[in-house]
C-alpha cells in the first residue's frame, strides 16, 4: 500500500489546515513541514502553497463547531473589543486618566494604572451587538481596591469586585459573574449579560461595593480585555484595529475527531440553522419552564469549560419541563441537546404541537439505555444516544410528521421513573433538589442532527462547508488517471451528498453519491451511467474511479463493482468536496497521473 501511495500524485489526510485551506500531504510544493509550530496547524512554514491544496469556504460568521483532538467540542470565537490592551485609544474616557506601562502578570509592563478623577469615573466602549455576552478584564488593586463592570443598555447589567478579598460582590440583572486569581494580586473579573440593545460596555474604578459616586480619588491596575459571546469568559485573544478570532474561524476546515477517533475526519455538512434563540441560556425568558428552576454555569460541559446548566425540579406535584414554541417550516425536525445524570437518571425528548403529543422517548442516563418510547399515529421517529464522555450524552429525537397543527414544540423533562405515562410525561412531586445537567441545545428541520451550531438570543445558520482543489497540472493527460476517495457514510438527507470531479467549466464528469436512498453511487457523467450500492450509515466507504480514454472502471471496498464505456476523455480538473446535502466525513483523498491496474485498485480499496 505503501509502495502504491507513493505513486500518487496527490494525497490528502485531513491534517495540515488553516482559515480558507486544506493542505495535501503531497504535494507539498515549496512548504517546509512545521507540524503546528506556526500556530497555524497548517504543517507549513506560510511559504508558497503546494498545488492541489484544498480552498475552503462556508460563511461568514462562526457559527460551525467541530469535536477537537482532546474529544471536546471547539467552537469559534471573538474578541469584539478593539484595542483590547490599549485603553488610550478607541476607549472612551469620563472622570478617568490612563497611563501605560504599568507591571503586569506577564512579567512585562504593558498593563495601565486607571485613575478616577471624580464621581463616576469610567472608560467605556461601544458596542452594537446584542444577546448573551461575557465581559472580563485583568484587574489589580491599586489605591482602590474595587472595580465596576457594567453595561449601559438595557436590561442595565453591573457586577462589583472586590480586589482586596477575590470576591464577587454586588449584582444587578447578571446572569452570571466570576473573580478568579490568576496570582500576584492579579485577578481575571467577568460578568455575563443578556443585553437586548447596542451600547457601551463599562469599566469603573469603584471606591465600594456599589461605590460610584463618591469622590474618593484613586487607581486600579487594568490589563487585557474582551467582549465575547457566550455565558463564560475563554482564553484572551488579542484585538487591534479590528476584531480577532480564534477556534474554529469562518472558513477553516473542520477536522473532526467525534467517537473518540485517534485520526480525524474530514466534516463536510449542509447548510442547517438552529431555531432555538438561546441553545446554552436555559435560564432565559426563551425557555419556557415548568416546575423547573434553572442554574447557569453550573457545571463542565462537553466544551470543557464550566457553562453547562443544572435543571432541578421544584416541589410541585406537576411534569417537570422546559420547552420552546417554533412555527413551522417542513415535516421533518430533529430535537438534539447534551444531558448529564445529576441526582436524576431518567430525561425524555418530546415533540408536541397544540393538538397533541406527537412522540416520546425516555433514556437511563445511568445505564445508557433507551427505557419507553412512543410515537401517535402518523408520525415515525428515530432516537439516537451519542456518547461524549465524562457523563455526558447528546440525545437526538427525530421525527416526522405530514400534520403538523400550527407549531412544532419540543420539551425536555425530568423524570423519576423509566416508564412514564404517555402522553404527556409523568406527573410526580418533586424534592427540590434533584435534577440534570443540559447544554447545547438545537433544533434543526431535518431528519438528522448536524454538529452543535451554538445561539445566544436568535436562530443561527452555519452554511454548507465546500473544498475545492485545482488539480490540472498534476496530470499529464486529463483522461488518464486514477482518482480515489475513502469516507464515512453519512445521515440521508434529500438525495444525498456528493464528491466530484469536474472539468474547467465546472461541468461533473465523475461523482461519488455519499448515500442517496440508503446507497453509495458511483456516476459517470458522460452518457449519464450510475451504479449502486447498499450501505449503512456509519459504514466505511473506499470508492475508486480508474479512467482511460474510452473507459472508466469503478471499484468499491476492494472489487470491481462496474465498467463504464464512455464516449470520450473524462475532463478531470477539479476536486470539488461538497457543497453536501448529506454529511459525509472524509478520511482522504488521491489521485495518480495513470491508470493503476486492476489488482492496484483492489489493493487501494480494500479495507483492512
Amino acid at each position: 500500500m505503501s509502495s502504491l501511495k507513493d505513486l500518487a500524485s496527490l494525497i490528502m489526510v485531513p491534517s495540515m489546515y488553516k482559515d480558507g485551506r486544506l493542505d495535501t500531504v503531497k504535494p507539498l510544493g515549496n512548504s517546509i513541514l512545521h507540524p503546528d509550530a506556526t500556530g497555524n496547524n497548517d504543517g507549513t512554514d506560510g511559504s508558497t502553497p503546494a498545488e492541489g491544496n484544498f480552498t475552503f469556504s462556508r460563511g461568514s460568521n462562526l457559527a460551525a463547531t467541530r469535536v477537537d483532538v482532546n474529544g471536546l467540542i471547539e467552537k469559534g470565537r471573538e474578541n469584539l473589543f478593539l484595542r483590547s490592551n490599549e485603553f488610550n485609544l478607541t476607549w472612551n474616557t469620563y472622570n478617568t486618566s490612563r497611563t501605560s506601562g504599568a507591571a503586569d502578570f506577564d512579567g512585562n509592563n504593558n498593563a495601565w494604572t486607571l485613575a478616577k478623577t471624580g464621581s463616576y469615573g469610567l472608560i467605556n466602549q461601544y458596542i452594537a451587538n446584542t444577546g448573551v455576552y461575557t465581559f472580563s478584564i485583568y484587574v489589580k488593586a491599586g489605591s482602590l481596591d474595587w472595580v465596576a463592570l457594567t453595561t449601559s443598555q438595557a436590561p442595565y447589567s453591573a457586577a462589583y469586585f472586590d480586589l482586596a478579598n477575590g470576591v464577587v460582590g454586588s449584582l444587578v440583572n447578571a446572569i452570571d459573574s466570576n473573580i478568579e486569581s490568576v496570582g500576584g494580586g492579579w485577578y481575571r473579573c467577568s460578568l455575563t449579560s443578556n443585553v437586548t440593545a447596542a451600547g457601551n460596555w463599562r469599566i469603573y474604578p469603584a471606591d465600594s461595593d456599589g461605590g460610584l459616586t463618591n469622590a474618593n480619588l484613586g487607581d486600579i491596575i487594568i490589563y487585557k480585555s474582551q467582549l465575547e459571546q457566550g455565558l463564560v469568559a475563554t482564553d484572551y485573544i488579542e484585538t487591534g484595529a479590528s476584531t480577532a478570532q480564534a477556534g474554529i474561524l469562518e472558513d477553516m476546515p473542520r477536522l473532526d475527531y467525534s467517537g473518540g477517533a485517534s485520526c480525524p475526519s474530514l466534516l463536510l455538512e449542509p447548510q442547517r440553522s438552529n431555531l432555538f434563540t438561546q441553545s446554552e441560556y436555559f435560564n432565559s425568558v426563551d425557555w419556557t419552564k415548568t416546575a423547573i428552576n434553572v442554574t447557569d454555569n453550573a457545571v463542565t460541559s462537553p466544551e470543557g469549560i464550566a457553562n453547562a446548566a443544572k435543571l432541578v425540579e421544584t416541589t410541585a406535584n406537576s411534569v417537570h419541563q422546559i420547552n420552546q414554541v417554533h412555527t413551522l417550516s417542513g415535516n421533518d425536525y430533529s430535537f438534539s441537546v447534551f444531558v448529564k445524570k445529576a441526582e436524576r437518571r431518567y430525561v425524555s425528548l418530546v415533540f408536541s404541537d397544540f393538538a397533541r403529543y406527537l412522540s416520546q422517548y425516555t433514556f437511563d442516563l445511568e445505564d445508557g439505555v433507551l427505557t419507553d418510547s412512543f410515537d401517535y399515529g402518523g408520525v415515525t421517529s428515530t432516537f439516537v444516544p451519542e456518547d461524549y464522555g465524562n457523563g455526558w450524552y447528546r440525545l437526538t429525537l427525530s421525527s416526522s410528521y405530514a400534520s403538523w397543527s400550527g407549531a412544532i414544540i419540543p420539551r425536555f423533562y425530568i423524570e423519576n421513573t423509566a416508564t412514564p405515562s404517555q402522553p404527556p410525561a409523568n406527573n410526580y412531586v418533586g424534592d427540590g433538589t434533584s435534577g440534570v445537567y443540559l447544554y447545547g441545545a438545537s433544533l434543526e428541520t431535518g431528519s438528522y442532527p448536524t454538529s452543535y451550531i451554538p445561539t445566544y438570543g436568535s436562530s443561527v445558520t452555519r452554511s454548507s462547508d465546500s473544498g475545492v482543489s485545482d488539480v490540472d497540472s498534476l496530470l499529464t493527460s486529463n483522461a488518464t488517471y486514477t482518482w480515489m476517495v475513502e469516507f464515512i457514510v453519512p445521515e440521508i438527507g434529500n438525495g444525498g451528498g456528493e464528491i466530484t470531479f469536474k472539468d474547467a467549466g465546472g461541468s461533473s464528469q465523475l461523482r461519488i453519491y455519499c448515500n442517496q436512498n440508503n446507497m453509495v453511487g458511483l456516476r459517470v457523467d458522460d452518457n449519464s451511467q450510475n451504479y449502486y450500492i447498499p450501505v449503512s450509515v456509519g459504514d466505511t466507504a473506499k470508492c475508486l474511479f480508474q479512467c482511460t480514454n474510452g473507459l472508466v472502471k469503478g471499484f468499491y471496498n476492494g472489487a470491481l463493482v462496474k465498467t463504464f464505456t464512455i464516449d470520450t476523455g473524462m475532463d478531470a480538473q477539479k476536486i470539488h468536496l461538497g457543497p453536501p446535502v448529506a454529511a459525509p466525513e472524509v478520511k482522504q483523498v488521491l489521485l495518480f497521473n495513470t491508470a493503476l491496474t486492476d489488482s492496484e485498485c483492489i489493493a487501494l480499496t480494500t479495507i483492512a
